[in-house]
């Protein structure tokens, strides 16, 4: 499952634990994969920011590189 969020204290990426938040991050990742829409259009549709939206569509893993 895709999504992260900017944890200011570790400073790091950490996995999404809020359920309405890991709703708009699959509402995100359905609109980028299905559809191919692009950052910008995504937060558009869902009223965020479009760093908000990368944070969505990143991969956990990705960050410890």
């Amino acid at each position: 499952m895709k999504g992260t969020n900017w944890n200011s204290a570790t400073g790091e990426y950490t996995r999404i634990v809020n359920a309405e938040t890991q709703e708009k991050a699959n509402k995100a990742n359905l609109l980028r994969l299905k559809y191919n829409a692009s950052v910008k259009d995504i937060a558009y549709v869902l009223n965020l920011s479009q760093s908000r939206i990368r944070e969505y569509l990143r991969e956990l893993w990705k960050t410890k590189y």
